[in-house]
């Protein structure tokens, strides 16, 4: 049976009507970076990007019918999606920043 029909007939409704996923999350990868850490999963019909640093952390979320294969979603990482991240990882800080020194 294929794993991803499988995971779907594993679901089952609680009792507050919420829908439990117990299909585990999976690691493709790891993206070497300097600044970054860089995971790629993938969970629920989806490939995950996590970008990490320091205390912050980035998920993008891309459904695993928009890629071909577990390749494209690493080449979806490249030096500009890198660079975009990293300049939002600083506005993350400073909000932080902000807000904390509003205390």
């Amino acid at each position: 049976m294929d794993r991803s029909l499988k995971c779907k007939e594993l679901n089952r409704v609680s009792s507050i009507g919420f829908i439990r996923d117990i299909c585990p999350m999976r690691i493709i990868g790891e993206i070497a970076h300097p600044e970054l850490k860089i995971t790629i999963f993938h969970w629920n019909n989806k490939y995950l990007i996590k970008l990490e640093v320091g205390l912050f952390e980035q998920t993008y979320k891309i459904h695993e019918y928009d890629v071909a294969n577990e390749e494209e979603v690493k080449k979806l990482v490249t030096e500009e999606f890198i660079k975009s991240a990293l300049e939002r990882f600083n506005q993350m800080a400073d909000s932080l920043h902000k807000s904390l020194s509003n205390l």
